[in-house]
């Protein structure tokens, strides 16, 4: 790693870390049956995976889930004609960390929980993730712990139907039941 990347994570790290010694958010373990609103946030810029993620949230509307999308274009020309809030590269600052409206909108919205549909380490998502209101993160299994309650191991973290398949197994075998801890 040169001079200039290991300036550029210390940076990011420490705008990070402010970040998240000045938020307190309630995280709560929940299950997906009872979790009524969901966010969603992934790499909108392979029409695949777009397509699976539009998909998805059909389907967790159908189960009557109150679903925000929130998709990365990794280029930072100017996109039309996209029907779901997204960002770009443009909208990432030199050091990774995502800036602009619809990004802190998302990040404000207080879901039950949020799902992050990428299979890779992503600077500005770990950053969405990590700071998040959200009660409880999911997300791809990553050396960065910050950003998830729970991290999904996949064989290949590129087939994102699998790791749907796996993260809606796990979820819904979760218990959130809360007994008092006997004296």
């Amino acid at each position: 790693m040169n001079f200039f990347q290991r300036l550029k994570n210390k940076l990011y790290y420490n705008s990070l870390n402010k970040s998240l010694n000045k938020i307190r958010t309630l995280r709560l373990s929940t299950s997906l049956e009872e979790a009524d609103t969901v966010g969603l946030l992934f790499n909108a810029s392979n029409q695949e995976q777009t397509a699976i993620v539009l998909k998805y949230v059909k389907t967790l509307s159908n189960q009557g889930k109150k679903v925000s999308i929130l998709g990365y274009f990794d280029t930072k020309k100017e996109l039309e004609d996209i029907d779901f809030p997204f960002f770009t590269k443009k909208e990432v600052d030199l050091i990774g960390k995502p800036k602009g409206e619809i990004v802190e909108q998302f990040m404000l919205q207080p879901f039950d929980m949020l799902i992050n549909l990428t299979g890779e380490t992503n600077p500005p998502f770990d950053y969405i993730m990590a700071l998040s209101k959200a009660s409880f993160r999911v997300g791809p299994s990553t050396e960065n712990t910050y950003s998830c309650d729970l991290m999904i191991d996949t064989k290949n973290p590129n087939d994102l139907e699998n790791f749907i398949k796996q993260a809606e197994f796990f979820l819904n075998k979760m218990t959130t039941q809360h007994e008092p801890i006997p004296a």
